[in-house]
């Protein structure tokens, strides 16, 4: 992937904010569970909430690849960080691409991180799907509970799915008195994300394309999603990488760094190869507009990041499994990644399907 010089300069400018303001800080938001609540406003200023937006809404208008190369540097800082961001930006892409003339002014409050967003499909454990959805739209109004929210409680806006009729629609609703936030879950990884429940008890609730759309809108979102997720597993594979390289120069064995050893660079010639790949996958998949590249992105680039993660704590040794050294948190992330949104298991079933039907 080549950028342009201005298109470095945006990247260059995620990587320089992600290594001063989020780095330095990812371990003390692992502990504590929280992201500091001016960290978004920071990357609001910097047009990082608006990434995909056009500027006729207020935004950079940037070239998919640059705004995962952007989004990518900030998940090297932080994964944990990266998420809320990769998730606001998903959902602005997904209402791009299904409704945004409807919904131009939401468009506009996001880009400028006024207006936060969360997506609320999922439901108890289930993977959203078009049928069998418990939460209902009825009387102009949306009713029941959604599961595993990310970042629910700084939401001022939440993108849903619900069943209307004999199908599924998508709607739009605001935070108000009938919305609620509880039950925030205890992760292994991604720790200073924040997961939640909300309950929607008759929120009212405005139309996201037309009605029996659900479907249509939930395919755009899983692209949206699965890119992004993708995004995040390379930023965490290439900050292993990373730590690995330097770690293995600085350690001695035997009257030697660790860099010297056969196995040692066997290891860091894998987590290369295997990070490489999942960039140049991820960077293919953003210009491509069907399902199979995004769900090929994104089911390498979080085994990779396990990979990657996995390989960096071995050369670490003891050391990397110490909370005091940042491979551990890299590891734990990494898993998260990896389940988070779609599975592996699922991804593969979506490529199959796809080389099944001729798709591919």
């Amino acid at each position: 992937m080549t950028l342009t010089a201005e298109q470095q300069e945006i990247v260059d400018l995620a990587s320089d904010f992600a290594s001063a303001e989020i780095a330095p800080h990812a371990e003390h938001w692992d502990a504590s569970r929280t992201l500091p609540a001016d960290l978004f406003s920071g990357l609001a200023e910097l047009g990082f909430t608006a990434m995909l937006t056009p500027e006729a809404y207020g935004g950079l208008g940037l070239d998919p690849s640059v705004y995962f190369a952007a989004l990518t540097a900030v998940a090297r800082a932080d994964a944990s960080a990266a998420t809320p961001l990769a998730i606001h930006n998903a959902v602005a892409g997904t209402l791009l691409d299904v409704d945004a003339v409807g919904h131009s002014p939401t468009l506009e409050r996001m880009a400028s991180g006024e207006l936060r967003v969360a997506v609320a499909f999922r439901e108890g454990d289930l993977d959203p799907e078009a049928h069998g959805l418990s939460t209902t739209f009825e009387h102009d109004a949306i009713h029941g509970a959604k599961s595993w929210v990310v970042s629910a409680s700084d939401a001022e806006g939440f993108l849903v799915l619900a069943s209307e009729g004999s199908g599924s629609s998508a709607f739009w609703v605001e935070r108000g008195p009938s919305v609620s936030v509880s039950n925030r879950r205890t992760t292994m990884g991604l720790r200073a994300v924040e997961f939640a429940d909300v309950a929607f008890d008759g929120a009212p609730a405005s139309r996201i394309g037309a009605p029996g759309d659900g479907p249509r809108v939930l395919a755009a979102w899983e692209r949206h999603e699965r890119l992004a997720m993708a995004a995040l597993g390379v930023g965490i594979s290439e900050a292993a990488r990373a730590h690995a390289i330097r770690y293995s120069q600085e350690r001695e064995q035997f009257g030697r760094s660790l860099s010297k050893f056969d196995a040692i660079r066997r290891k860091l010639g894998d987590v290369d190869a295997r990070t490489r790949a999942a960039a140049a996958l991820l960077a293919r998949a953003a210009g491509e507009s069907g399902p199979d590249g995004a769900a090929a992105a994104k089911l390498v680039a979080g085994e990779t990041a396990m990979f990657a993660s996995d390989e960096a704590v071995q050369i670490f040794g003891g050391y990397g499994y110490m909370r005091d050294y940042p491979v551990e948190r890299l590891m734990r992330d990494a898993k998260g990644i990896e389940v988070l949104g779609s599975t592996s298991e699922s991804l593969r079933r979506v490529l199959a399907e796809e080389m099944l039907t001729g798709g591919a």
